[in-house]
């Protein structure tokens, strides 16, 4: 079965941004097959198996986003009923062919990536640090938010002076951050999965308190606090579904192996 293999880097990603540490590529792959269709004629379609969309941003904050969809059971097809028109619509966007190893170079790139930024966090030293979770159940599919929240009293270290007059004005100090926040969906049936995540730091964007940090991230639902070991093992969790997620298994598409190996030792 013909496999066609596709890469488009970032058209978006200029001087500014390689200096702020800008990588995002998009993968996808596709199988070829004969059906036949209504007038009872052979004609070519185009079914994805494998897509891969990755971002990395990490000056002057972390954020990371994955979007993975792999598995030849979601079966998103394409319109193209000939390899030229898929070539031409896929150049159109940006995509280039590569050949297979390429691909799964990119694609350990891409995985290498999501490892190294979902691995390490470290929470602010100073202030109050929170953590939060929220799961929406359900036997198809993981839908998982956490997020860790730093509240530090002055964090502008402004005067005492200024304080007063803000006291008196009645202006809310904005000294709650959102350190980390983690987004993670995984669909158990066909390998759909998307990770999104952000690192901030301490000027990006800036609270009241924890529970208004909470609400922007959650909405009405506020989470379910939890202690640092428990988010701890919940990253550790989501990675583990992460990995699983990310595992390409051709064998629907290539067949199963119909002859024999002899290892000599």
């Amino acid at each position: 079965m013909t496999r066609l293999y596709f890469y488009a880097p970032s058209q978006y990603r200029n001087k500014a941004h390689k200096q702020r540490g800008y990588i995002a590529f998009n993968l996808c792959a596709l199988y070829e097959e004969e059906q036949y269709n209504r007038e009872g004629k052979k004609e070519k379609h185009y079914h994805y198996f494998d897509q891969v969309e990755a971002s990395v941003i990490t000056t002057p904050y972390i954020k990371y986003s994955f979007k993975v969809d792999t598995g030849h059971q979601g079966c998103q097809g394409h319109w193209a009923k000939t390899k030229s028109e898929l070539l031409a619509d896929k150049a159109r966007w940006g995509f280039k062919t590569v050949t297979e190893a390429h691909y799964l170079r990119l694609r350990r790139l891409a995985i290498r990536l999501m490892q190294k930024h979902t691995t390490v966090f470290n929470a602010p030293a100073t202030g109050v640090n929170e953590y939060t979770w929220c799961v929406q159940y359900s036997p198809y599919c993981h839908d998982i938010r956490m997020a860790s929240c730093n509240y530090q009293y002055n964090r502008e270290e402004r005067t005492t002076d200024f304080l007063q007059w803000m006291q008196q004005s009645e202006i809310p100090m904005n000294d709650a951050i959102i350190s980390e926040e983690i987004k993670l969906f995984a669909d158990k049936r066909n390998s759909t999965g998307r990770v999104i995540s952000m690192h901030l730091s301490a000027n990006q964007l800036k609270h009241y308190t924890l529970p208004d940090a909470r609400k922007h991230i959650y909405g009405k639902n506020q989470g379910t606090i939890i202690t640092p070991p428990q988010y701890n093992r919940l990253r550790s969790a989501g990675q583990k579904v992460i990995w699983d997620m990310l595992q390409l298994n051709q064998q629907g598409i290539t067949g199963p192996q119909t002859y024999s190996v002899r290892v000599i030792i």
